[in-house]
């Protein structure tokens, strides 16, 4: 295909190892992305104003409405999210 259609070259992914920056913005924006659809997307706002005004992690998942509200809780949950969202994409499911 041309440039970022199907086999392109945007959508083909470098050999190798994922640099460490990119594994973390990719990382992150999933974080945001499971919070967002759990927590709705104000939540989002309030957790980053919330870490902006020096809360941890931790203390801004309090402030959660459905949870999780600690860091393993979230983790968990998140990996849990992952792998049924890749399951629906392998399936040619959207999300």
């Amino acid at each position: 295909g041309g440039f970022g259609g199907p086999g392109g070259p945007m959508m083909r992914r470098p050999a190798g190892p994922m640099p460490d920056w990119m594994q973390f913005r990719a990382e992150s924006y999933a974080v945001a992305e499971f919070l967002a659809e759990r927590e709705g997307p104000a939540f989002i706002g309030h957790l980053a104003d919330r870490l902006a005004d020096g809360a941890t992690v931790e203390q801004a998942l309090e402030d959660a409405p459905v949870g999780p509200h600690h860091v393993d809780e979230l983790d968990t949950e998140w990996q849990s999210w992952l792998r049924s969202h890749a399951t629906e994409h392998r399936q040619g499911r959207s999300y």
